[in-house]
């Protein structure tokens, strides 16, 4: 900032003016803790809450309590997820190692979703950390010898309900799946919630799957989301049926060697939970809507679904957060569609008719806001109506943003192959692009300088140049829809 005043003062410009300039213009880290708006995809109620800058674990940890994380429970507030997105980069392996313990040990999560380079890397480190995390708890650490066994059964299994929280295990006890299920069901269960709830207690599955169907069939719920709320309810009953098996173990350890395997068989059981909450989404290039949908897909149906930014924003994690921000834009445009300035509602109306980045996560809110708009008493002058008519056009002549999870994976399962070779090609082709990025950025900004194109297409346009910088550009030619 004083090299810029200093400029300034060298060509006349008066230092109030300059400093207003600078002000209006300022751009904010992109990785700065920050929660963005709410936004439902898929039955699911997300929000981003963006924590990549903080690339060191105790900055990361602060940051994950004053964002609120470390206070969640299932208990009580049982219809909503946390999921983290972990984005690596391969020329940052120490880092990956920090963060793999900070993934094993500190972010308890529902899910971990793993993007970016040198995912297997990454993945090796998580399971280094966690078998080193899982070597060392002991159910029995806080007993001492002289203790009866009733009472060290006591206290392991006060340890084992603490450890199935932090693991943010859902099925500790039939109440807890009940109100997990109310959370889940579109109408809640009403009258079925004592045959559900008899059912699980039973631990009767045929049972409790039947009267969940019946309420399925009830709402009318089909498809993916159908299954979705199947499979999640098949796996709470799961882990219920675990926690009490583990239970039954405590108190049946009678001395050292038993109250060993009790230790040995929650540490399997735990390995296998935290794997399962790993999601590895294997191509760098995949855009920020297909991570989203990926996500969606992993929640509980009806759940509020908090997303948290983790370890770096570079390379894949661009897009990631390009899309929140550009959903900000359109919550806030939404906002001005209401205001009682007409002058600010057209404006409005001109940010929807050119706007560029519908998705996902902006199209649906974008039309949501135009079409009521188009009801309002102040909008029913012929050239207002036209004007949201043309922006509500250009908004739902975009792609609806759908995204077929399974055909992406099996994609990016086979495009490894392809970005492999593009990415030995681009070694050789890296000078002639360089040239043209900077031609490209040296044009961007002489029309910049003439008002040809706005400060908001400028910062696309460069965004754009930069992640092409990073590489990887070859290899999205071939993947460009």
């Amino acid at each position: 900032m004083a090299l810029i005043l200093k400029w300034a003062a060298h060509f006349g410009i008066e230092r109030d003016f300059a400093l207003k300039e600078i002000a209006e213009h300022v751009v904010p880290d992109l990785g700065v803790l920050k929660t963005y708006p709410k936004v439902e995809v898929k039955e699911r109620l997300l929000d981003f809450t963006n924590i990549m800058s903080a690339n060191e674990r105790r900055g990361f940890n602060d940051s994950w309590r004053r964002a609120g994380f470390a206070g969640h429970s299932n208990e009580n507030d049982p219809g909503t997820w946390i999921i983290t997105v972990v984005n690596n980069r391969a020329d940052r392996p120490s880092r990956s190692q920090v963060f793999s313990e900070v993934i094993v040990a500190d972010a308890n999560a529902h899910k971990h979703v793993l993007i970016g380079t040198n995912l297997s890397g990454l993945s090796g480190y998580i399971r280094q950390s966690l078998e080193n995390y899982m070597s060392k708890i002991n159910l029995y650490e806080k007993t001492a010898p002289e203790m009866s066994t009733a009472e060290r059964a006591q206290i392991a299994s006060s340890a084992l309900t603490e450890r199935f929280k932090e693991l943010k295990i859902e099925g500790m006890s039939p109440q807890m799946i009940v109100s997990k299920m109310t959370k889940m069901l579109p109408s809640g269960l009403n009258s079925s919630e004592a045959s559900l709830l008899s059912a699980i207690e039973e631990v009767n599955d045929e049972k409790a799957s039947a009267v969940l169907t019946e309420l399925l069939n009830a709402a009318g719920v089909e498809g993916e989301l159908r299954q979705a709320r199947l499979e999640h309810f098949k796996n709470w009953c799961g882990q219920l049926r675990k926690f009490k098996e583990l239970q039954a173990l405590i108190r049946e350890a009678e001395n050292p060697a038993q109250e060993a395997a009790v230790n040995e068989s929650f540490r399997t059981f735990a390995k296998d939970i935290f794997n399962s909450k790993i999601i590895v989404v294997e191509n760098s290039n995949a855009k920020g809507d297909d991570i989203i949908a990926r996500i969606a897909n992993a929640a509980p149906p009806g759940f509020a679904v908090r997303i948290v930014g983790m370890q770096n924003i570079k390379g894949t994690g661009f897009d990631f957060v390009y899309r929140w921000l550009a959903l900000e834009r359109v919550v806030e445009a939404a906002r001005q569609l209401t205001s009682p300035s007409e002058r600010r509602r057209l404006d409005a109306i001109d940010f929807f008719t050119f706007f560029d980045e519908y998705g996902l996560i902006t199209r649906p809110p974008a039309v949501e806001a135009l079409r009521k708009a188009l009801e309002l008493p102040a909008n029913q002058t012929i050239n207002i109506r036209q004007r949201i008519e043309t922006a509500l056009r250009a908004a739902e002549g975009i792609k609806e943003g759908k995204t077929d999870v399974a055909k992406e994976i099996k994609k990016g399962k086979k495009a490894l192959f392809v970005i492999k070779i593009a990415g030995f090609l681009e070694k050789f082709l890296e000078m002639s692009d360089s040239k043209r990025r900077r031609k490209d950025a040296d044009s961007v900004l002489d029309e910049l300088t003439r008002r040809a194109i706005s400060h908001e297409r400028t910062a696309q346009v460069m965004r754009e140049i930069t992640v092409r910088q990073k590489g990887g550009w070859l290899a999205k030619k071939f993947f460009k829809d």
